[in-house]
């Protein structure tokens, strides 16, 4: 339904006046309302006078009068006074005006989906009170079912991940060269700037030959799409409309890089290598399936970051997800010397390996181990799989000790990078810098 905001509203406020659970509104329905009004990015900058559209819980419809619409009893005169229906969003449709409706007897409100958004709600403030009690809060929240991201908010995620920008804005007007303007709904058809600066509308809805004429005039690039909206239909449609500049990787092929000595082996359903300013940027998607499935480590981005590599990395609601990376000043990168590498090693018997007395500098051990076969250049790997077909690793050249407990790597100077040293301390590595 809509609603006009008035002065001193709060969207919590107002969603509460309409009946719905303070656990409810905070888990689900601020992100319905969102999803509702795409040119709201903050739901606590509403302005007094803004039209909005509101979710409302689905519930039994009380007996109406044609052409009116139920409004739910409100929590208090307050919220009464303020509370309207603003001008209908289609056009032509008759204006309504707020019914007061009989309570209903007490009853506990459905959860309601995000596809369940009716047009009207009946509640009593007893029901609301019982509802946002502790025990009936947790019994809503334990029968809650949270459903996966999805449509036009899920698409706006990902590809303002890749440096797309989308035209914030519920509608706008674009004068033509000559004369006339081009009216273009956001919710419908958004606008959305391209890295490589082209501008292009994402058209679900079909459009007559001259709208395109003009939206072309404008330099605005058409593609049209199922109302879906499918992420893989949506890179399928910047691939083949911007060849030059976007591309995708095809599902099941390994790519594999290298940048400063660094090999990194990445797969994934859905990885795009975008191209301007004469470089080339590889964003790939990391959707994890279930709740189970571990998170990438820490500082892993950051590792890809000088390769221009980009994970989006999505648990298994479509969400971002990623935490924060540790300070790189707060990584301790240890520098070689023979007593920490003599700890590390631990061999079982000292005497068989060293003899009576124990190298005194780094190089007489390095020479030591060498001379038994124990010290040899290598690649080692962190790799990390999740999904179907994904699929990253990330190589480096150093030198192993084996005969050791330890997994003992000793990197070059030039890999000296605390990010680095994490990710591979993650996966196992004692890992140590060779002084110059």
């Amino acid at each position: 339904m809509t609603y006009v905001v008035h002065t001193g509203d709060t969207l919590v406020q107002i969603l509460q006046a309409q009946g719905m659970p303070t656990p409810l509104i905070y888990s689900k329905y601020l992100n319905i309302f969102l999803e509702l009004n795409p040119g709201i990015q903050n739901g606590n900058m509403l302005r007094a006078g803004q039209e909005v559209i509101l979710p409302v819980m689905k519930q039994a419809r009380t007996a109406q009068t044609p052409g009116e619409t139920a409004l739910p009893e409100p929590a208090s005169p307050g919220n009464a006074q303020k509370q309207s229906v603003a001008r209908p969003a289609i056009s032509g449709s008759v204006q309504t005006r707020p019914v007061i409706a009989p309570a209903p007897a007490p009853v506990e409100p459905p959860i309601a989906t995000q596809a369940e958004v009716p047009n009207a709600v009946t509640d009593t403030a007893s029901n609301r009170d019982n509802a946002t009690s502790p025990a009936n809060a947790t019994q809503a929240e334990t029968k809650e079912k949270r459903t996966p991201r999805s449509g036009l908010p899920f698409i706006k995620t990902v590809l303002e991940q890749m440096r797309f920008r989308f035209v914030p804005g519920d509608e706008s007007m674009f004068p033509l060269p000559n004369s006339g303007w081009l009216h273009v709904k956001m919710g419908e058809t958004p606008l959305v700037e391209t890295p490589w600066g082209e501008k292009v509308l994402f058209c679900s809805v079909p459009k007559n030959a001259e709208w395109i004429a003009n939206a072309n005039k404008l330099g605005m690039r058409i593609c049209s799409i199922s109302p879906h909206w499918s992420l893989q239909e949506i890179l399928d449609k910047l691939a083949s409309s911007f060849p030059s500049h976007f591309r995708l990787w095809g599902a099941g092929r390994e790519l594999v890089i290298s940048r400063g000595g660094i090999s990194l082996t990445l797969q994934s359903p859905q990885m795009s290598i975008t191209e301007h300013g004469g470089k080339k940027y590889i964003h790939l998607i990391w959707a994890r399936q279930t709740p189970d499935e571990a998170a990438l480590p820490q500082g892993l981005p950051e590792v890809l970051e000088p390769a221009l590599v980009k994970i989006i990395e999505l648990d298994h609601y479509n969400e971002l997800s990623r935490l924060p990376a540790r300070p790189r000043d707060s990584i301790y990168v240890p520098v070689a010397t023979h007593m920490d590498l003599i700890r590390a090693i631990n061999p079982g018997n000292p005497e068989e390996l060293f003899g009576q007395t124990l190298p005194d500098n780094l190089s007489s051990l390095l020479q030591l181990l060498r001379s038994k076969n124990l010290l040899h250049p290598n690649m080692i790997q962190a790799s990390w799989s999740g999904g179907s077909q994904s699929r990253i690793a990330v190589q480096v050249p150093a030198w192993t000790i084996s005969g050791s407990a330890s997994r003992i790597a000793l990197l070059d100077k030039r890999f000296a990078d605390a990010y680095l040293v994490s990710v591979l301390a993650h996966e196992g590595y004692t890992c140590f810098i060779l002084p110059d």
